[in-house]
């Protein structure tokens, strides 16, 4: 079975209901130098441009690109048989009335499709009982998962604002889906040039984000999450080496190990950590396109190097690849 695996979801009707269309506008943070807009590109279509910052365009929604029968269209012609549904980057500051609106969206397409499509819940990140509530509806009605952003304004997932939330799908167990924000928290070097910007900063945002939930104490406070970081979680594996600890190639004393300090919260437990390689699939934010998206998960062994019970080193493979 092909899965794609990051087939994105929008609302059709907001590119021809005006109100609707200001509801979804009025709700970008302009006060955190976010800018939105509705402008009609070169070929005549509609489209929501999202600035971020504000002069800086970073997410470019098009009429036409995400309803129903264009995506599977696209599935048929790619051979891929199952997508996941995840929203382009607007969820970092919907409120939940429009949460719910994207959510009812996705359900009713998901349903239109046979089991073709399968939605990820759409909330924001913060664990009042309306959130939850939304939260676990969606859940209890087979939504596969809840879908987040790297970054809500200048906090990544790691952060305490967001434990009542975390905490709450930790007791569920529930898989966390997280899609990268245009640019990194910290990005004024990377503003002048659009494919620095775009590209580049996206990657430097999710390895921002997966570093913290490794090196603080995320698993830690939640065992029971799998995190599942898009677009191959940034630049992550490129210097995963560097990251991360790991056993030598050759035998060295004991004393060399002894002295290496552990940069673990805890050395008694293994951590995982997902993520998810998705191909760029063309211009258009919404489809498998021509393009066959694959998924590979890799288990993450927190402690590279551990003592066992009689104070020698163990050494334990960095990673353990799981398809």
């Amino acid at each position: 079975m092909i899965i794609d695996a990051n087939s994105y979801w929008f609302d059709e009707r907001i590119f021809h209901d005006e109100t609707l269309c200001e509801q979804f506008l009025a709700e970008v943070p302009r006060a955190y130098d976010t800018e939105g807009y509705l402008t009609v590109n070169s070929v005549g279509k509609r489209q929501i441009v999202i600035e971020m910052p504000a002069g800086s365009p970073g997410l470019n929604y098009i009429e036409g690109d995400y309803t129903l029968e264009k995506r599977l269209a696209d599935m048929d012609e790619a051979g891929v048989d199952k997508a996941i549904l995840k929203l382009p980057g607007c969820h970092e500051w919907m409120s939940l009335e429009m949460c719910r609106r994207f959510n009812d969206g996705m359900a009713a397409d998901a349903k239109a499709s046979n089991g073709r499509l399968i939605p990820l819940v759409a909330v924001p990140p913060f664990g009042t009982k309306a959130n939850l509530e939304e939260l676990d509806r969606r859940l209890d009605d087979g939504f596969a998962g809840v879908q987040l952003c790297a970054h809500y304004g200048k906090r990544y997932l790691d952060d305490r604002v967001f434990s009542s939330f975390f905490e709450h799908l930790n007791e569920r167990n529930v898989t966390v889906y997280v899609h990268h924000v245009p640019v990194p928290v910290e990005n004024e070097s990377l503003l002048a040039y659009d494919n620095l910007r775009r590209s580049y900063g996206r990657c430097v945002d999710q390895t921002t984000a997966i570093g913290r939930e490794i090196f603080g104490d995320f698993f830690e406070r939640y065992p029971n999450i799998k995190m599942v970081h898009s677009m191959l979680g940034g630049a992550y594996f490129a210097f995963k080496e560097m990251l991360l600890p790991h056993g030598p190639k050759r035998l060295m004393p004991l004393d060399v190990f002894r002295s290496i300090p552990r940069p673990f919260p805890s050395a008694s437990r293994t951590t995982s950590i997902s993520t998810c390689p998705m191909p760029s699939l063309g211009a258009r934010h919404s489809s498998p396109a021509r393009l066959t998206c694959w998924v590979q998960t890799i288990l993450f062994l927190a402690r590279a190097i551990r003592l066992n019970a009689s104070g020698s080193p163990r050494v334990s493979p960095a990673f353990v690849p799981r398809v």
